[in-house]
């Protein structure tokens, strides 16, 4: 037992300890660590991962960049600025090069020109996506400038297998506003409206070119002229064939099948052999929320569905392969066809021009 006097002395000291315990614990519990310590991590961490660096960083694509900055600096402003157009036999390194290019470009980003030169670097070492972004640069900073567009609407067009997006479109549509004469965009136009299977636009194209130059040259003889009736005839054949390939199929699924199928399934309304090879001659791609309503769904095929300009409906029918149409609904997206698809049985296709195909079974 504990008198009050003693009792309250030791409950001060007692207080007094835990003051002095709370000082060096945080709120959590931890320990805390001497500032002198906390100094020392902070000072010396930095100093310990530079010394790293030193030591054991691998940094030969660093100095690489830095050389290829101080050897070719010069060169590569010559050829950005079309002060040189060739590269000098003394440059052996393309990538070291293309680094002091980049750099300049980098420093001087609102140079259009220096935007095309870079895209002309990538596409001499068939870097297309870049030469592409590139170009993007060029033209955004100068839209007013005909040779960077036509060169960017080419680039664009060519590397995608000669089809027309709407970016593309849009470029060259903004040329021809500005100079409806340009018969570059023109025959650059024709060509994508031929191969996406729009005839009567690209024969009109073709058209305009030839009067553009009968203007410059009346003689109808003149060799231009004949290329350009030529290429008239050849969308005038293609236009026939491909309107009397024109085939009209309206596809159903039956009502049994209808709860195997996702709305993220995928409808293929195809024309292929009807023995051997299953690669279409024409295919049509779409989702399936029609059927699952069920509706019916409607569509025309032709030689304008061809997955290639040389493998279409009315080249088969030439060649005197007996085609077949058909509808299948791929869970994967594949349009030749896959275990587990559902699909309809292919019906012959002979002088008809309407065909009736049911999606009924299971491959």
């Amino acid at each position: 037992r504990l008198d009050a006097e003693s009792y309250q002395a030791q409950k001060i000291e007692l207080e007094r300890q835990l003051l002095a315990v709370t000082d060096s614990v945080d709120l959590s519990g931890q320990q805390r660590a001497p500032r002198l310590v906390i100094g020392l991590v902070f000072l010396w961490l930095p100093l310990l991962a530079v010394a790293c660096y030193v030591m054991i960083g691998d940094r030969q694509a660093v100095y690489a960049y830095w050389q290829a900055q101080d050897q070719y600096d010069e060169v590569a402003e010559q050829l950005l600025t079309g002060q040189i157009e060739r590269v000098p036999e003394s440059v052996t390194d393309a990538v070291g090069l293309l680094q002091a290019m980049q750099t300049h470009v980098y420093r001087n980003p609102t140079d259009a020109q220096r935007w095309l030169a870079m895209s002309e670097a990538y596409v001499a070492v068939e870097a297309i996506e870049p030469a592409l972004e590139a170009l993007s640069r060029a033209q955004r900073r100068a839209p007013e400038d005909d040779r960077i567009a036509m060169t960017y609407a080419q680039m664009r067009f060519f590397s995608q297998e000669g089809r027309l997006d709407d970016k593309t479109k849009q470029v060259l549509n903004s040329l021809l506003n500005r100079n409806p004469q340009h018969e570059g965009a023109l025959l650059l136009l024709a060509m994508g409206q031929q191969r996406a299977g729009e005839y009567a636009q690209a024969i009109d194209y073709l058209n305009q070119i030839k009067a553009l130059r009968l203007a410059r040259d009346p003689d109808p003889n003149a060799e231009a002229i004949v290329q350009l009736d030529r290429a008239v005839a050849q969308a005038q054949q293609l236009q026939q064939a491909a309107q009397s390939s024109r085939i009209e199929v309206n596809v159903s699924l039956s009502p049994s099948l209808r709860a195997q199928v996702s709305p993220s399934d995928t409808l293929f309304v195809y024309v292929r052999a009807l023995q051997g090879a299953t690669i279409p001659y024409a295919v049509h791609k779409q989702d399936v929320s029609r059927l699952l309503a069920g509706q019916t769904v409607n569509v025309m095929l032709s030689d304008q569905n061809a997955m290639m300009a040389e493998r279409s409906i009315s080249a088969a029918q030439q060649q005197g392969v007996a085609l077949a149409v058909g509808a299948r609904i791929s869970q994967t997206g594949n349009p030749t066809g896959a275990a587990g698809d559902l699909e309809s049985l292919p019906v012959p296709l002979g002088t008809q021009k309407q065909f009736q195909v049911v999606i009924d079974r299971t491959r």
